[in-house]
């Protein structure tokens, strides 16, 4: 169990680290006002995965001191990330209507706002 939240954490932290890069050489990548804002927030959906998967390891860690039999519990938080996509999911998009001006359509997707 530890093995894998740990390998779930290293992987999300190479990930947010990759978009990390990519975020600070958008010029030489030639990326759109979009693109650079979903790079940004994309770092933090995968720093949020790291989390979790650390926060899984600690809750294992002290299930397993407190009884063996209970480590698998920690698996559960897990569950965070249903919690925590949600949120940050919210505010992204109030951001990106913000900054971009467009806002969601549900049959053509990301469209220009209309002023009425």
């Amino acid at each position: 169990m530890f093995t894998y939240n740990g390998g779930v954490s290293v992987i999300y932290l190479l990930l947010s680290l990759m978009y990390y890069n990519a975020h600070l050489r958008s010029a030489d990548l030639n990326l759109t006002p979009v693109e650079e804002f979903e790079t940004a927030t994309y770092i933090y959906n995968n720093l949020i995965l790291t989390f979790v998967g650390i926060v899984v390891i600690i809750a294992g860690v002290i299930l397993y001191l407190l009884n063996p039999m209970l480590t698998f519990l920690g698996c559960s938080f897990y569950g965070l990330s249903g919690v925590l996509f949600p949120i940050v999911g919210k505010r992204r998009e109030k951001l990106f209507q913000k900054k971009s001006g467009m806002c969601r359509s549900w049959s053509l997707g990301w469209v220009q706002k209309r002023e009425r």
